[in-house]
């Protein structure tokens, strides 16, 4: 159905919330351990969560799907998160994963924040 959409509305950017995928973590990380976390990579530290991620890799192998560059905000865990979808070609100037004001660099805790400046217009994902 996702792909039959993309066909038929040819998006340039898609946001997506509530991914529900966890942020790639150190061996034996547990949620919300302080531990550091690569907030953009999908994690596969439990059986699930790498059952889960060879699912997304196998997806987007898809060739509507590989039209686009990912862009991801995870959490330390299955919870939450959010995605960015943009087309391959079009101008990304910046990425970020906080609301202005809100510290520097690095991800929101729970992934919940992308914003993209795409061709000069800047979208927002929440």
């Amino acid at each position: 159905a996702f792909v039959s959409f993309l066909r038929r509305e040819d998006p340039d950017v898609i946001c997506i919330q509530e991914v529900n995928l966890p942020a790639e973590g150190p061996p034996g990380c547990k949620r919300n351990d302080g531990r550091p976390r690569k907030r953009n990579r999908i994690g596969t530290q439990t059986k699930k969560a790498f059952e889960d991620a060879k699912k997304i890799a196998a997806a987007l192998r898809d060739p509507m799907l590989s039209r686009y560059n990912f862009h991801w905000s995870l959490s330390d865990w299955k919870y939450a998160g959010t995605a960015m979808m943009i087309r391959k070609g079009l101008h990304v100037s910046k990425i970020k994963h906080r609301f202005p004001g809100e510290g520097r660099g690095g991800h929101d805790p729970d992934g919940r924040i992308c914003i993209a400046t795409v061709e000069g217009i800047e979208i927002w994902s929440t």
